[in-house]
């Protein structure tokens, strides 16, 4: 996928958030914690994160739980403009250019490619998703 297409596909936080549940769980959430398919949606006040709650341990998720993404402030979509710049380099994408095509920091983007490269290299249930 180019650098446009990804753009464009996700251009909300939602839109973004609907994919990986798509590519993780093929339409039926599953608890991370107890790998249940007894979930519904969290009754939260936060309605800007799309979050789970399991019926059998009880414990609230969302779809970065248990991914190279959980436990990030930055938005899903700038990750997959990350993932998509540095997958399309023809030799090797820097952090410094990266960071100045997405208007983030530097060391920020440096974070960012170091938990995708680690991903790439030993984890390959969090492969499949890139």
């Amino acid at each position: 996928m180019n650098v446009i297409a990804v753009f464009q596909s996700f251009q909300t936080q939602e839109q973004a958030v609907e994919y990986l549940e798509t590519v993780r769980w093929k339409g039926r959430p599953v608890c991370p914690y107890c790998k249940s398919e007894a979930v519904c949606r969290h009754a939260s006040a936060d309605r800007t994160s799309q979050r789970w709650q399991c019926q059998t341990c009880h414990r609230a998720f969302a779809a970065t739980v248990g991914t190279m993404f959980h436990g990030t402030h930055i938005p899903l979509r700038d990750w997959f403009l990350v993932i998509a710049l540095m997958l399309n380099a023809k030799k090797s994408a820097s952090a410094c250019q990266i960071a100045r095509d997405i208007g983030r920091r530097r060391p920020t983007v440096w974070s960012m490619m170091h938990r995708i490269r680690a991903v790439m290299e030993g984890d390959m249930e969090q492969a499949r998703l890139l």
